[in-house]
């Protein structure tokens, strides 16, 4: 009889417990879509950086080709114009 007595009075604080942390729920329920919204976020930027960093892997080459292949001449390179700057003598200052 006194386990039982026992027991009811640790139930009835529990319930007091209970009740007042679901007063709580209501207040921190605002925290939860926030903290799902940043780590969707961070989730979705690591896995496209890992993404780029793979496709940009496949892609590459080595610094030596890529200089060659710049620096070699062929019909649709850029024309270089000729110099659009003035005569010496027009930069001179005038007394």
């Amino acid at each position: 009889m006194t386990a039982i007595a026992i027991l009811l009075s640790l139930f009835s604080l529990e319930l007091v417990f209970l009740g007042s942390n679901l007063l709580k729920v209501t207040t921190g329920l605002r925290a939860h879509p926030i903290a799902g919204t940043l780590i969707t976020i961070m989730w979705t930027w690591l896995k496209s950086v890992s993404l780029l960093r793979e496709k940009t892997a496949r892609q590459d080459i080595p610094l030596s080709r890529f200089t060659a292949m710049v620096e070699r001449k062929s019909e649709h390179a850029p024309v270089r114009p000729r110099s659009t700057r003035p005569a010496q003598a027009d930069c001179r200052p005038r007394d």
